[in-house]
């Protein structure tokens, strides 16, 4: 598996346990804490997926979107 590869899903598992970690101080289980640590890193995860995903489609690809306003 190519370096990329394995960041992304290293970048994906990471985002799970971190969502899991958040949903369960949420529900009192874990220490407040250990909610806000997987709330940072579920952020920190989720960003670099998406800035992943952006420089692999490429910036002069994507849609212009304009509003309707």
């Amino acid at each position: 598996m190519p370096t990329t590869a394995r960041r992304r899903a290293a970048a994906w598992a990471l985002l799970v346990l971190a969502l899991s970690a958040n949903a369960l101080a949420s529900a009192g289980v874990l220490p407040l804490a250990a909610g806000l640590a997987g709330g940072v890193v579920a952020l920190a995860c989720a960003t670099a997926l998406v800035l992943g995903r952006a420089r692999r489609r490429g910036a002069q690809d994507a849609p212009v979107r304009r509003s309707r306003l």
